[in-house]
């Protein structure tokens, strides 16, 4: 009788041991699992962030060259302008020494 209780108390152990184990076993798995998911959110954390600042620099970009191309244009404008200008000049020059040459043709 004692030889079957002390058997009863050994199995008894050995299942208490294995759920035990089991229970060590499925807590690590679970911690694993969150570990692994934290890792996957961080990474997608920072590639949102890459992209974010992908997009903010292609923006930056774009306002640059579409300042540059501003600034190009009103240079142009103006050299097109001053263009204008000296053309005007030169033909109010070219007139008014057509007329001061009349003049002295006609006083001659």
């Amino acid at each position: 009788a004692k030889s079957a209780a002390a058997e009863e108390d050994a199995e008894s152990a050995t299942e208490e041991a294995t759920a035990e184990e089991a229970a060590t076993e499925n807590a690590t798995t679970e911690e694993a699992a969150a570990k692994s998911a934290t890792e996957e959110e961080s990474e997608e954390a920072a590639t949102e962030e890459s992209a974010a600042k992908s997009a903010a620099a292609e923006e930056d970009a774009e306002s640059a060259t579409e300042e540059a191309t501003a600034e190009e244009a009103a240079t142009e404008n103006a050299t097109t302008e001053e263009a204008a200008a000296k053309s005007a000049t030169e033909e109010e020059s070219e007139e008014a020494a057509t007329e001061e040459s009349a003049a002295k043709s006609a006083a001659a």
